[in-house]
C-alpha cells in the first residue's frame, strides 16, 4: 500500500507539472487534445525513474537560478529537480521544478482561468490514469513570486482513495519560465515551507 501511494503521488505531481509544460494554445473547439502530450510525457518520465533513491538535499544551482528545498528534504537521484519530504515514504509529499521556454504559449497560460486549468488537469489525469478524476481548483490567481509575475494555483483531488493537495507556481522570470509544484496528502503541512522556498529563489541574471 505504501509503495502504491508513493507511485501514485509521483505520477500525480509529474502530471500536474507537465500539463503546463506540454500544453500549447487552448483548442478552439474544446476538444480533448489538451492532456495527450502531458500524459505521454508523464508516462515516459516515470518509466525512467525508480522513484525511491534519494540523497541529502542541496541547493539546486542551475546556471540562471538557485533554489533551496524545505529543510530536511532529499533530492531524488534519478529524477532531476525532484525532492521528497524528510520522512518519505511515511510522508510521501514531494516537490518538483520544470523549466519552460517563455513565449506566446507561456504568455497565454499566464492568462488561463480556473476553468481552463481544471480542464487541463482533468484531461491530463484521464490520459495518464485512464479514468476521470474530478479536480477542485481552490486558488487560481495572478501574484508575484520571487520578484517576478506569476500564476499560483492550488487544487484538491482524490486518487486511489487518498485526497491530495497540490500547489503550483508558474513564474515568468524574464528569459525563462519556471513551474514549481508541491504535491502532498491533504492533511500534510508543507504549504508554508513550499511558499517560502519559492519566494526564496535567487536569480543570477
Amino acid at each position: 500500500m505504501k509503495n502504491g501511494k508513493r507511485y501514485a503521488l509521483l505520477l500525480a505531481v509529474l502530471a500536474i507539472a507537465l500539463v503546463l509544460v506540454s500544453c500549447k494554445a487552448k483548442p478552439a473547439d474544446g476538444g480533448d487534445d489538451k492532456g495527450t502530450t502531458a500524459a505521454q510525457t508523464t508516462a515516459s518520465t516515470t518509466s525512467q525513474s525508480t522513484a525511491g533513491s534519494s540523497t541529502s538535499a542541496t541547493v539546486l544551482d542551475v546556471k540562471d537560478f538557485e533554489i533551496t528545498p524545505p529543510e530536511g528534504w532529499t533530492a531524488d537521484e534519478n529524477v532531476q529537480h525532484f525532492w521528497y519530504a524528510p520522512t518519505y515514504p511515511d510522508d510521501p509529499s514531494n516537490m518538483n521544478i520544470q523549466l519552460v521556454p517563455v513565449g506566446s504559449d507561456f504568455d497565454e497560460m499566464m492568462n488561463y482561468t480556473a476553468d481552463d486549468y481544471k480542464e487541463l488537469y482533468e484531461a491530463s489525469f484521464e490520459g495518464g490514469f485512464g479514468e476521470k478524476i474530478p479536480v477542485n481548483v481552490l486558488v487560481c490567481e495572478k501574484t508575484v513570486a520571487a520578484g517576478f509575475d506569476a500564476m499560483v494555483m492550488a487544487l484538491e483531488y482524490e486518487l486511489y482513495g487518498t485526497t491530495l493537495f497540490a500547489k503550483q507556481y508558474v513564474i515568468e522570470a524574464g528569459k525563462m519560465g519556471l513551474v514549481v509544484t508541491l504535491t502532498q496528502e491533504a492533511d500534510a503541512d508543507w504549504e508554508d515551507a513550499f511558499d517560502s522556498c519559492v519566494n526564496g529563489i535567487v536569480w543570477k541574471y
